[in-house]
């Protein structure tokens, strides 16, 4: 069993990382009015298309009220539009609109090269262990 002190130490370094990689990729976003929670949802919805309500939730790991928060200020700002589903009025799906995608076009480029500059210093193979490691987490 590993020390308490160990872990610590872990459970420190990983909440620091977290903060920085927050910090760095909020930097970009915010210029456009978003934060990194916002653009998760634009980028899975880019990534994978439609999606519903309840999945999007489950995907970027944030509770039903929050995600219905976020999906609001989404489509205030024109990014997302909302279709009830024809089967199951209970389901919602949400989709990107043109001015989302034009969003994801924009801020993509500057997101990709802030992610290349904080792995510069890695190895193509240090990412496969440190991602291998990190899906030890089972979320």
């Amino acid at each position: 069993m590993l020390k308490y002190k160990e872990l610590l130490d872990t459970v420190i370094t990983l909440t620091q990382v977290n903060s920085y990689f927050t910090k760095v990729l909020n930097e970009n976003i915010s210029e456009f009015g978003l934060n990194l929670t916002d653009f998760s949802v634009l980028d899975l919805l880019f990534q994978k298309g439609e999606q519903t309500t309840q999945k999007i939730g489950e995907k970027i790991l944030v509770t039903s009220g929050s995600i219905t928060y976020i999906l609001n200020k989404l489509e205030k700002m024109g990014l997302i539009c909302r279709n009830k589903s024809e089967t199951d009025k209970r389901i919602t799906h949400i989709r990107l609109t043109a001015e989302g995608r034009k969003a994801i076009f924009e801020i993509l480029p500057l997101q990709i090269e802030k992610i290349n500059e904080i792995f510069s210093n890695f190895s193509k193979e240090d990412l496969v262990s440190l991602n291998h490691l990190m899906k030890k987490f089972n979320f």
